[in-house]
């Protein structure tokens, strides 16, 4: 997560993913969206699923 402001990565998320193969490729994010106070990013992924994370800056 990059602070325009300050020009700093604020965080860095890594998912991990379960029930990957070696042939088969991990989601991919297609839609992110943050909660009114801005402390928690969601992000949709291909596989379905909704990963939550809290960011405190």
């Amino acid at each position: 997560i990059w602070d325009l402001e300050s020009k700093s990565v604020v965080d860095e998320l890594k998912p991990e993913f379960t029930n990957v193969g070696k042939k088969s490729n991990p989601p991919q994010a297609v839609s992110l969206a943050w909660s009114a106070d801005g402390q928690t990013l969601f992000a949709g992924y291909t596989d379905n699923i909704t990963r939550v994370w809290t960011v405190g800056f």
